[in-house]
């Protein structure tokens, strides 16, 4: 995360001679962390889930997988 963080600055820090490039570098960025930050809190949830809930079948796993691409 802390790479993000610094090409985010680096980003920042080429504002005022490439607005437009930094700009979208910025929000690609940003949008990726925030992505990586939700993936993180998701796998701690099921690490914990894992401790008390039985593991499921393989058709189970590839039944959710399909769904959640539908959704």
């Amino acid at each position: 995360m802390e790479k993000l963080d610094r090409l985010i600055t680096n980003f920042q820090d080429k504002r005022a001679s490439h607005p437009q490039l930094s700009a979208l570098w910025i929000s690609y960025l940003t949008i990726k962390k925030n992505k990586l930050i939700e993936l993180e809190r998701r796998a701690e949830h099921a690490l914990e889930n894992m401790n008390t809930v039985s593991d499921i079948t393989l058709e189970n796993v590839l039944t959710i997988y399909l769904l959640n691409d539908i959704i």
